[in-house]
């Protein structure tokens, strides 16, 4: 029993139903699938020409959901260089112009921290 699969990432240049049937003959088996790009309509239809290919050929196919995780990043700074261990102030914001205060746009970092709190980074 061969138990190693071929996985092949589908993206723009490998959507339509000849493609996918072409990979399926030369042996992938799992289709990954980026949800970071493209439309949930755009994953449906992949899907379907999966199960249309896997339902012609009974070969069983799997299909592999690559999910984003969180982007978080900070804002629009000065040019700064931080020195090691240097104390910097975070702040709820999208820019700053002030030297050791780095704006960060995201809410949710703050409402897990107290003000006063030393973190590492």
């Amino acid at each position: 029993m061969n138990k190693t699969k071929i996985i092949a990432t589908l993206g723009t240049a490998s959507q339509e139903y000849h493609v996918i049937r072409e990979m399926v003959d030369i042996g992938v088996r799992v289709f990954r699938l980026n949800f970071s790009h493209g439309t949930h309509d755009d994953k449906k239809k992949l899907i379907n020409i999966i199960r249309q290919i896997e339902k012609e050929t009974h070969i069983y196919l799997s299909i592999l959901g690559d999910l984003q995780g969180p982007k978080l990043r900070i804002g629009n700074i000065e040019k700064t260089i931080l020195q090691r261990n240097e104390m910097v102030t975070l702040v709820h914001a999208k820019k700053s112009d002030q030297a050791g205060v780095i704006p960060i746009p995201h809410q949710e970092i703050f409402d897990i921290l107290t003000i006063g709190q030393e973190i590492c980074l």
